[in-house]
């Protein structure tokens, strides 16, 4: 696909399937030009980009990771000499699915960061770039509100951003002040003595289902975003032209 030389327009792709798509993602995400978009939008404009291309490239970590993990649990399940159990525990796998899901949350943090400073320049909503609380303060503004960018904006504060930005915070406690409250192995509240092995793995599993289930649909949102963010930008920009 070649990027289209016409300066108000805004493409958007859904999450990759493969190396051909990859490709065509990099000239569809959230590029677009428009002689009215300020200097400073334009510095902000491809940091929302990069970060878009993070989270994409870290879903599909997750889902490897996953994978991995997945299979680790299978074989806990089907173990039949209980007394010598190869618990997942101690396999590496979780702790990479670990990293790449606290790698998404931090990304999808800066990308909503990113992406209120885009739109407070693009909008010329007068914010400063150091603004403390500026995603609280653009949701009440008179006119993010009047072109419809908070109906975007409030994505965030539903499932499954807000559910994912909150983990932040869990995972900041637990590094910090050592709380037991984040479960880092991503292991169910039972006892395979209690329940059995198999369905102790089948509960696990699900948990590690939830996990790339929660990182797509996260991905989907953030495009969609995108694409809203970049359609009202334009429209707002050739009202001004």
């Amino acid at each position: 696909m070649n990027e289209q030389s016409s300066n108000n327009s805004a493409q958007v792709s859904t999450v990759p399937a493969s190396k051909k798509s990859q490709a065509r993602l990099r000239l569809d995400v959230f590029n677009f030009k428009h002689r009215k978009l300020s200097k400073k939008a334009r510095q902000f404009q491809p940091e929302v980009r990069h970060f878009t291309y993070d989270i994409i490239e870290i879903n599909r970590k997750i889902h490897e990771s996953a994978s991995l993990c997945k299979f680790r649990i299978d074989c806990f399940g089907a173990q039949v000499d209980k007394k010598h159990l190869i618990h997942p525990r101690q396999s590496q796998y979780f702790d990479d699915l670990l990293y790449h899901v606290e790698n998404l949350v931090f990304r999808i943090q800066a990308y909503r960061d990113k992406l209120c400073l885009f739109i407070n320049y693009a909008l010329s909503v007068g914010f400063d770039e150091n603004e403390s609380g500026l995603f609280s303060k653009l949701l009440k503004n008179a006119i993010i509100k009047d072109d419809h960018m908070d109906t975007e904006l409030k994505k965030f504060t539903k499932f499954p951003l807000k559910d994912l930005l909150e983990r932040r915070k869990l995972m900041s406690h637990k590094r910090y002040f050592h709380t037991e409250s984040y479960n880092p192995l991503f292991v169910p509240e039972v006892s395979p003595k209690d329940v059995g092995y198999k369905k102790a793995a089948r509960l696990w599993t699900k948990n590690i289902v939830s996990e790339y289930s929660r990182s797509d649909l996260s991905v989907k949102r953030i495009l969609e975003i995108n694409k809203k963010i970049a359609e009202k930008t334009l429209a707002i920009l050739n009202k001004k032209a």
